[in-house]
């Protein structure tokens, strides 16, 4: 893309802001694949038709890796009897498509701990940061605490202090 498409991109970006719809529709969307991840299916792009492995009877979907490193590498989730048991890279013709680092290797590790956050939660008020001491809170009251910080930052500091 060109610098100036760029620029443009994110001027109108910038323009549109985030509105509590908007961000209701993606929390929404958000929540629908967390809904998919945690039965094991996952993908960037929603449910995908599986592939069967003849010799296993595993069945293997292609998707998009979630590792928090920026990637979005092309993966396959291999599952059975609805767990996901490995993760690895989609087999392509680019080389450089058969890479996956080690947070997409590890996302099984990820997605069954049992230390893992499987609802919103807040610090609860008074108590110093690193206390260990959180809260319970609905997912309507964890958008709304989130979209209300937002529009108090746009406020304070403008539009560019935030980055979705």
């Amino acid at each position: 893309m060109e610098r100036d498409e760029l620029s443009k991109d994110s001027v109108q970006a910038k323009a549109q802001g985030t509105t509590r719809r908007s961000f209701l529709k993606g929390a929404a969307a958000l929540t629908g694949l967390a809904a998919v991840a945690s039965s094991g299916v996952a993908t960037a792009l929603g449910e995908s038709i599986p592939t069967i492995d003849e010799e296993t009877g595993d069945q293997i979907y292609q998707g998009l890796c979630r590792g928090n490193c920026g990637g979005g590498c092309r993966i396959q989730v291999r599952v059975r009897e609805g767990k996901v048991i490995s993760t690895g890279p989609t087999p392509e013709e680019d080389p450089m498509d058969f890479l996956i680092c080690p947070r997409g290797l590890s996302q099984i590790q990820r997605m069954y701990a049992p230390e893992r956050i499987q609802y919103p939660v807040r610090r609860k008020e008074g108590t110093p940061r690193g206390g260990g001491e959180w809260e319970r809170l609905t997912w309507e009251e964890a958008i709304t605490y989130v979209t209300d910080k937002w529009k108090e930052y746009r406020a304070q500091y403008g539009n560019n202090a935030l980055a979705h």
